[in-house]
């Protein structure tokens, strides 16, 4: 395991996820707990695990991310890199700003049905 690294794995949505490896470690973690009898819970497992990918990040703070990956959420030559907290999603430009248009009307309402 390389210190400085990521790990890329397809996200939820249309974007990657790019998360550090002790945050990655947590996620994994979660997944293999979860139950192997439901269809959903290896649905989701091989989801995100069968096509991760460990890159690692140069001294520059550049990280190469796989185009096989970037192909599957429709990444060209641009994309939009948007801090999660704990993980990175990495966008298709147009994508995204068609996620924000669509999510914008709804934030008040999310807001409050988790009580932020």
């Amino acid at each position: 395991e390389a210190p400085n690294a990521l790990m890329v794995v397809k996200g939820f949505d249309k974007c990657l996820h790019a998360y550090p490896l002790p945050f990655w470690q947590k996620t994994a973690d979660r997944l293999r707990a979860l139950r192997q009898t439901d269809p959903d819970a290896r649905e989701l497992k091989r989801s995100m695990v069968s096509q991760a990918e460990q890159v690692a990040i140069d001294r520059q703070g550049r990280a190469p991310i796989p185009r096989r990956l970037m192909t599957r959420v429709d990444i060209a030559d641009r994309m939009k890199i948007v801090g999660m907290l704990d993980y990175l999603e990495l966008w298709a430009p147009a994508d995204y700003e068609r996620w924000l248009a669509g999510a914008d009307g709804t934030l008040q309402e999310k807001a409050q049905r988790y009580k932020f």
